[in-house]
């Protein structure tokens, strides 16, 4: 059956089967360097010296670089080349992401509603809608991912590795990253007016469902998509 939804958030200013989903990822990367070249720099000088994308940004990954950075974002659209570091350290473009659904949770330390929603996607509690309950499920189980943007710390500053890697420990959900806002772009080009944000980016690197709202809708719509109608 369809979902409906219904729940509240932080103003800014403070069954489980399912039916198949195809994982096929629709890449639509060209040639390794978007100039046609062959050079794998973007550059066009032939030289090879570049990141083998054509973004020009020397990370070797197939992203737009800032396509403004428009807001509000709309579906469809492409994602932004944004990332940061994960709870182990590393480095992740979210664009990049393209194997699986990704459900883009925007969440800050101070945010009550964040430490909810984490808590219930680990098990520790209840979970505020029937939907996490499914979200929950499809993470474990592998067919979509999520990744907790940690933008802001309990002081509403930056957040950095070491709030990543203690939400992490306090919510060690498996398979769900967590990860720093390195550019800024939860607050430049992801978040909305409340905490959380919650977008679902699709498997091209586009936007699927957006929070235009209510950060429910995009999981709604998620879910609505794989389990079909009546």
């Amino acid at each position: 059956m369809l979902l409906a939804f219904g729940l509240s958030a932080c103003a800014e200013d403070g069954d489980d089967s399912m039916s198949e989903l195809g994982t096929d990822s629709g890449n639509t990367a060209g040639d390794g360097d978007g100039d046609g070249d062959g050079d794998g720099d973007g550059d066009g000088d032939g030289d090879g010296d570049g990141d083998g994308d054509g973004d020009g940004d020397g990370d070797g990954l197939d992203c737009p670089v800032d396509p403004g950075f428009a807001t509000p974002i709309a579906a469809g659209e492409p994602v932004a080349h944004m990332g940061g570091f994960t709870q182990d350290g590393s480095s992740l473009a979210l664009c990049t992401l393209t194997e699986r659904p990704t459900v883009i949770d925007v969440s800050a330390e101070w945010c009550g509603p964040c430490h909810s929603i984490a808590a219930c996607m680990d098990g520790q509690g209840s979970c505020p809608d029937i939907v996490f309950t499914y979200m929950r499920n499809l993470v474990v189980g592998g067919t979509i991912e999520w990744v907790t943007l940690l933008a802001q710390d309990q002081n509403g500053g930056k957040a950095g590795l070491s709030n990543v890697q203690a939400w992490h420990d306090s919510y060690p959900t498996e398979n769900l990253i967590v990860m720093t806002d390195e550019n800024s772009a939860a607050e430049n080009y992801l978040i909305e007016d409340h905490w959380p944000t919650i977008h679902v980016m699709w498997f091209d690197g586009t936007w699927f469902s957006v929070d235009s709202g209510s950060y429910v809708q995009p999981l709604v719509d998620l879910y609505n998509y794989i389990y079909g109608s009546p």
